[in-house]
């Protein structure tokens, strides 16, 4: 075997274990997502099946997870899957939004925060009054 082939191999073998654990670490957070509520951040997020997109949903809407499957998120109520990179979870938005905000104030950055509260009905820290 070429040396050069034996040095990839060993390099592979030695990082496949770390991309196998980060993968069952990323689906076990995935999956406890069943059961929440998520907040839509992508305008046009598509809610899919197979053969057809169902549900075209907008920043703002909330879905409930009803299951998970690799990086895609069931959505019982409209019948198909939504990208979870297209969602967050919506008890963690507020925090999120607030954090990324105070890094980084745009007028684009203002928009997800604004349907955060008006899908949780909390205000962002951002959004509190400074005493």
């Amino acid at each position: 075997m070429h040396p050069l082939s034996l040095i990839a191999f060993a390099i592979l073998v030695s990082v496949f274990p770390l991309s196998l654990q980060g993968r069952q670490e990323l689906q076990e957070q995935q999956h406890l997502l069943v059961g929440r509520d998520v907040l839509v951040v992508v305008a046009g997020a598509k809610i899919r099946t197979q053969d057809a997109t169902v549900w075209k949903s907008w920043p703002g809407e909330v879905h409930t997870v009803a299951m998970v499957r690799d990086d895609w998120l069931w959505i019982h109520d409209k019948g198909g899957w939504l990208w979870s990179k297209h969602v967050v979870p919506l008890d963690e938005a507020v925090e999120r939004f607030s954090r990324e905000l105070k890094q980084r104030s745009t007028p684009e950055g203002w928009h997800l925060p604004s349907l955060c509260v008006v899908s949780t009905r909390r205000p962002c820290r951002i959004f509190r009054r400074q005493s």
